[in-house]
């Protein structure tokens, strides 16, 4: 953990990276220090990623992206898709930077679940800076992590 003026920052190796060497700086969110490096991690969890975990939920990442293991059939998102509350999407780019790919996703645009995307299939970093997520299994909610900034650096350590 490495703290700047007022802000605390985590500094470590992405363990979702199928190089060895991919190396990040992520600001925390927090107005103090984290008591260790699992603290400082358990910090980037949304609280919905640590609700999932409480209940015994399959919860996965990939960079900066939890899955959540719903369990929810795919009739409900289908229909939600029929009802015009989501729209079914292949291939579909998350964020805004768009290096992750989502085999096939259902992202909700209207309702009470607006916002929320779900997915199954896999998901893929498009410049292969992590290794695919198998989301085969059904349907998982996707959430970002909390965080602010974040550095990243490729290749320095070989």
């Amino acid at each position: 953990m490495v703290k700047i003026k007022n802000r605390y920052y985590v500094s470590t190796v992405d363990e979702t990276s199928w190089r060895s060497n991919t190396y990040f700086l992520i600001e925390l969110l927090t107005g103090r220090a984290p008591g260790s490096f699992g603290e400082a991690v358990d910090l980037l969890k949304p609280g919905i990623v640590k609700e999932a975990e409480s209940r015994g939920r399959d919860v996965v990442r990939q960079g900066e992206w939890f899955a959540i293991a719903t369990g929810m059939p795919t009739g409900i998102l289908m229909g939600a898709v029929e009802r015009g509350l989501a729209v079914f999407k292949e291939n579909h780019t998350l964020g805004r930077d768009g290096h992750h790919q989502l085999t096939q996703a259902v992202i909700f645009k209207t309702g009470p679940r607006k916002g929320e995307v779900y997915a199954r299939g896999t998901i893929r970093h498009s410049e292969r800076d992590h290794y695919d997520l198998d989301l085969s299994l059904g349907w998982h909610r996707i959430v970002h992590n909390v965080q602010g900034q974040s550095y990243n650096l490729v290749g320095a350590f070989d």
